[in-house]
């Protein structure tokens, strides 16, 4: 079981009663104990006599019946104090009441609903709240910060490529969103260059908590994402033309030459792992895996961010094409060095060739500095170059 309650050597020790959500069914203790090589608890009831009798249990809630209320420390609550409570915005507009209280990441997730907004999530963390309060019946959010907009502006409505899904969990991730318009993906936006969007994998999570990972068989540290709503999620955006890709440590380093051929894709799917990774099994649902070095990150969020950036100034119109002819790796090796004004620098002065107006003694020049700097920095871009 998943542990959702504190204290569970007592909630749990023999004798305890727990019924099945909506069901008044007693289940009682007869045996429990933490596992050790995961989380969780390992409990057997009375009333359950085998295995199908357990599998029946599989995915459903337990109450447990509980005595009077323990005290709590100042500032702690029980979930079933938050839910209900109603939820404002920092200028007081209502914004809906909390429906449902999960963790996600190490911290509580209230969702939100009946409200403008429609249904969305606060990551109990000080950047969303500024008020928790819910014997007071007050909770406050930034709505800034959680960068929400009208529930109708949320669904993509005279969206055709907008795949249908189920109800999606905005939420703050939105926030991310500024890291690729930064870098050029709102600009290629807006010019009808491409467009990216980002899918919520809890939208196909399991579970009323909408989980989409769990504790690795064979024991271990960390979780693994799980691969139904993996599956679900790509099944939902996958078109004929697509190319999905999983951002894993394990793949293919990605490179100029990778990011040219994906340039020339019309669709692609970014599958960003997290946690200690993917259930195996994810790996035979994508067409292609990409690292962007040999280092461990958080999740596939950042190299996501570092293909899209790499690919969409490729597009034709994103920049100017000239930019792209003689950058590094363009042509196997490192670029040649640059200069601007002013002529003179602390000492250091603009090369003369590139002053002298002879263009073909400056592209030799280049030529020159470019393989000299390869070799002195790259020299397996050299290696590599003389192989082809």
């Amino acid at each position: 079981m998943e542990i959702l309650t504190d204290r569970p050597e007592e909630r749990y020790a023999p004798g305890s009663m727990l019924h099945r959500e909506g069901s008044d069914e007693p289940l009682t203790v007869t045996w429990s104990s933490a596992v050790a090589d995961g989380p969780g608890w390992r409990i057997q009831f009375r009333e359950v006599a085998g295995r199908a009798a357990a599998e029946a249990l599989v995915g459903a809630y337990l109450e447990i019946e509980a005595g009077p209320a323990a005290a709590l420390p100042r500032g702690a609550y029980f979930w079933h104090e938050v839910i209900g409570t109603t939820v404002t915005s920092t200028t007081g507009e209502v914004l809906g009441t909390v429906r449902d209280v999960y963790r996600s990441g190490g911290a509580e997730v209230y969702t939100v609903d009946g409200g403008p907004y429609g249904e969305f999530d606060v990551p109990g963390v000080r950047d969303f709240v500024r008020i928790f309060a819910p014997r007071r019946g007050e909770i406050v959010v930034d709505t800034a910060a959680l960068d929400l907009a009208p529930a109708g502006a949320r669904r993509g409505a005279g969206d055709p490529e907008r795949p249908k899904a189920p109800r999606r969990r905005p939420g703050p991730r939105r926030r991310t969103r500024a890291a690729p318009s930064r870098a050029g993906a709102l600009v290629a936006g807006r010019r009808g260059i491409a467009v990216v969007r980002t899918h919520d994998l809890r939208q196909w999570g399991i579970g009323r908590h909408r989980s989409v990972d769990d504790a690795p068989y064979g024991g271990g540290a960390g979780m693994v994402m799980r691969p139904e709503p993996i599956a679900a999620g790509i099944d939902a955006v996958r078109r004929d033309d697509s190319l999905v890709v999983l951002l894993d440590p394990g793949g293919e380093v990605f490179d100029q030459g990778r990011a040219h051929d994906l340039a020339g894709r019309s669709h692609l799917v970014l599958v960003c792992a997290r946690y200690e990774g993917v259930d195996d099994r994810v790996r035979s649902l994508v067409d292609l895996e990409l690292s962007i070095g040999d280092y461990v990150l958080t999740g596939g969020e950042l190299p996501a961010l570092v293909v899209i950036d790499a690919v969409i100034r490729l597009l034709p119109g994103a920049i100017d094409e000239a930019s792209t002819v003689e950058e590094s790796f363009a042509s196997g090796m490192l670029e040649y060095p640059q200069y601007t004004r002013p002529p003179a620098f602390r000492g250091m002065d603009v090369p003369a060739i590139l002053t002298s107006g002879d263009h073909g003694a400056v592209a030799r020049w280049r030529e020159e500095q470019a393989r000299a700097r390869t070799r002195a920095r790259r020299p397996d871009l050299l290696g590599e170059r003389e192989e082809r």
